[in-house]
């Protein structure tokens, strides 16, 4: 019959001081009970038991003070599964980077009390892109190594770093921001002999690293034997060029052009140069 008495929790074997009393009319109960954070990940054994009486008891005392006489201890078991949080922490990510590029992430898979765990596999994403599985070694250590493509978007990308869960372990996930920026190539026409006080046209192109990615109104510095001739910036098919008459002080012979790209936004510096005779 129902009856009202106290009930309390142990966790595979020790008591947790956890208790609850049921219901007088009904012996119905309800225990919550907080797990604790370091709570080892798995089956664990949950046993509810009722030490009976207080004094009509062998031995004397056993059972709690307010528990009903005339009744023997008994208990129930039940396994459960817990599951634990779990982080991602990355010890090197992050920076800039060019496009075909190498990208070089470390990190470790920690539970919610920093024991490292082996053997899960974890999801890396670039861009919104899926780039592949890495699979976390004895010490929960990982490392990535990913090849930037050639045609990614230029600026800041996000890396996401995720782990979707396991048995017994939670999903968790973190990221990190790569800036990825471009080369540049530019190239240098000149004519192969000039005269002085001819007018002559120094030209080129000016793309990033893609055979076909010209850049527009992207400034080139023109220099004639170390000295700045002028600015040339590009034209939409990457074409810039810089008229210049040579002057009738400038010496016969063989004469430098150096052509600078100075970073600008997302593309880097670059530079050529060549030379012109003068007859």
């Amino acid at each position: 019959m129902p009856s009202a008495g106290i009930l309390r929790l142990s966790v595979d074997g020790n008591d947790t001081g956890a208790f609850i009393e049921s219901n007088a009319t009904t012996g119905t109960y309800s225990l919550m009970y907080t797990v604790p954070s370091d709570t080892s990940a798995g089956s664990h054994l949950l046993t509810i038991f009722f030490r009976g009486g207080f004094m009509w008891v062998d031995p004397i005392g056993q059972g709690d003070s307010t528990n009903p006489e005339y009744y023997l201890n008994s208990s129930v078991d039940q396994f459960v599964n817990i599951s634990v949080p779990t982080k991602i922490v990355l010890l090197s990510a992050g920076g800039d980077v060019d496009r075909e590029g190498l990208l070089i992430i470390d990190g470790t898979l920690f539970d919610i009390v920093d024991n490292p765990l082996s053997n899960q596999t974890l999801e890396i994403w670039f861009d919104n892109t899926r780039l592949t599985n890495v699979t976390t070694d004895s010490e929960g250590n990982f490392q990535v190594f990913f090849p930037v493509p050639q045609d990614s978007p230029l600026g800041p990308q996000m890396m996401e770093i995720i782990f979707t869960g396991s048995t017994f372990y939670l999903p968790s996930e973190t990221n990190t921001s790569w800036n990825v920026y471009s080369a540049v190539n530019v190239d240098l026409t000149l004519p192969l002999e000039i005269a002085i006080n001819d007018e002559i046209i120094i030209q080129g192109t000016v793309r990033d690293n893609l055979p076909e990615g010209w850049l527009f109104n992207h400034s080139l510095e023109v220099r004639f034997n170390g000295t700045l001739l002028g600015t040339a910036y590009s034209d939409i098919n990457g074409v810039w060029s810089i008229e210049w008459t040579i002057p009738n002080n400038i010496g016969l012979g063989s004469h430098a052009v150096e052509v600078y790209s100075p970073a600008q936004g997302w593309y880097r510096e670059a530079s050529t140069n060549g030379t012109i005779w003068v007859a």
